[in-house]
């Protein structure tokens, strides 16, 4: 098959790929864990709803008008009090030009509390879709293989993720796409690759008022790899901010605050380190809500207290 002329599109797509994987990108992970282990569900002190919508590069347009990514995360979980650590659901939409995919998952983590720490194993099983609907530019618009290139297909997908934390530092390790879920569009075929994930932290008292929390998360699907180096500041009880540098793609800038003691707001900008800054910077918009509930134990009625562990 001969193809004269894809679009830029093909080029922008081909960045993504060689950088972030085929997972897509977002700035606040420190915030929404359990997308990519989910060993961390259940790691709230009540049940929480958590959206983000990601912005990349935010003029960049394609000759047919193809967007660049934008991404959609929603994540509900329940936590529990006993071996059960949480249960959750995890849902994707991500648009990148003319490709549109959509993951949904349950999410659940088991916890043991051992005598140096407490340990977590976490299962995700799922699925994704994936659709095309593309403009193909060919010398003959009448080539057979062109034909059936736009549709749809679907997946079953599945992950498994470890933590282990000790106050005040913890470690986790992932790995997704255990089930290298294959879409096929007429003659056109994509694979996804295992993805493995290493996320570990650190909080350090600075001061009476301010937390520094740096983080680090790499990302690899084993033919290249990523990572994100962030250091947070959590500012009294109330806000938050920090830097964050993501290898080959950005350095981020990103601030939030509880804007009610259930719910909390925030934002970041992602300053493009590389060729398609002719696009913009990215934007990102983090949302995370609590169920204030009243936890009841076999002798008492429990009142939640809110601890900057969790956040």
């Amino acid at each position: 098959m001969r193809l004269a002329k894809f679009s830029v599109w093909i080029s922008l797509v081909s960045a993504v790929a060689l950088w972030a994987q085929q997972d897509p990108y977002q700035t606040h992970y420190r915030f929404n864990r359990a997308h990519f282990n989910p060993a961390f569900t259940g790691d709230v002190p009540m049940p929480a709803l958590t959206l983000l919508y990601h912005n990349q590069w935010t003029f960049f347009r394609g000759p047919d008008n193809e967007t660049a990514p934008r991404t959609l995360f929603f994540n509900a979980e329940f936590p529990f009090k006993k071996a059960i650590k949480g249960l959750g659901v995890n849902l994707i939409q991500d648009q990148q030009g003319f490709e549109k995919t959509i993951y949904a998952s349950i999410v659940g983590s088991y916890r043991r509390s051992l005598s140096v720490g407490d340990l977590s194993i976490g299962v995700q099983i799922g699925g994704i879709q994936k659709a095309l609907n593309g403009v193909w530019r060919a010398p003959d618009p009448g080539d057979p293989h062109l034909q059936g290139l736009n549709g749809q297909d679907f997946a079953v997908d599945a992950g498994i993720g470890l933590l282990f934390e000790k106050a005040p530092w913890f470690v986790g390790v992932s790995a997704l796409h255990l089930t290298s879920p294959s879409f096929q569009w007429g003659s056109a075929t994509y694979d996804y690759q295992p993805h493995l994930y290493l996320y570990g932290g650190y909080d350090y008292r600075w001061s009476d008022v301010v937390m520094l929390k740096p983080r680090l998360l790499i990302k690899t699907d084993l033919a290249r790899t990523q990572w994100d180096l962030g250091l947070h500041a959590d500012i009294g009880t109330q806000f938050w901010g920090g830097l964050n540098l993501r290898s080959g793609d950005a350095v981020s800038l990103m601030g939030g605050m509880k804007v009610r003691p259930d719910l909390w707001a925030g934002y970041s900008y992602d300053a493009t380190l590389t060729r398609l800054i002719a696009g913009g910077g990215s934007h990102e918009i983090m949302l995370k809500y609590f169920f204030r509930i009243k936890l009841k134990s076999k002798e008492k009625t429990q009142h939640i207290i809110w601890t900057p562990r969790f956040l």
